[in-house]
């Protein structure tokens, strides 16, 4: 009997131990789904953000505007590029490296974005003071003028004068004492 009962306890033994192994595996495989799955959630959350702030950002570059045409060619460039950085999200549906690759470039464009701000705040600034400078410049470019004028007919008046003197002549002069 003790053979038999030391047999039990073995396969006892053996499936408490098999048992346990299960156990260990299934709570294994638990927490590595729960890893893949806040992964999958912490993507998608990424995705997200990324996909809104790209949108924050063609929305702002749509409201950047300057007269300066290279300028408003480089805006263009970046906007399209951001068009494309979207286009790439919604194509690389599970790549986690892509999106932080974007995000990356997302963060230069912003930065990029904050110097074409910077810029075109100094083009209006130094374009006010231009037309400012202009205004006053044609002020006295119009003062110059008048005077021009004025002078001019002057001339004309004194030519007049000098043109009847030239016709007066004196006849049967003549001096005396008295």
């Amino acid at each position: 009997m003790s053979d038999k009962k030391s047999g039990n306890k073995g396969i006892l033994i053996g499936l408490v131990a098999v048992i346990f192994l299960l156990i260990g595996y299934i709570f294994y495989q638990y927490s590595n789904t729960q890893k893949v799955i806040e992964e999958k959630v912490q993507y998608a959350i990424e995705k997200n953000d990324l996909v809104n702030e790209l949108t924050d950002i063609r929305q702002q570059y749509d409201t950047l505007f300057t007269d300066n045409s290279e300028m408003q060619g480089k805006i263009s460039a970046q906007q399209g590029k951001i068009d494309s950085m979207l286009i790439q999200i919604k194509r690389h549906k599970g790549d986690a490296w892509t999106i932080r690759k974007l995000k990356k470039e997302t963060e230069s464009l912003r930065v990029i974005m904050k110097g074409y701000l910077h810029t075109i705040d100094s083009l209006n600034t130094l374009n006010i003071m231009l037309v400012e400078e202009n205004t006053v410049i044609k002020g006295k470019l119009n003062q110059e003028k008048q005077k021009t004028k004025s002078l001019e007919e002057q001339s004309k008046d004194l030519n007049k004068v000098i043109t009847k003197g030239a016709q007066l002549r004196a006849l049967d002069l003549w001096a005396g004492t008295i």
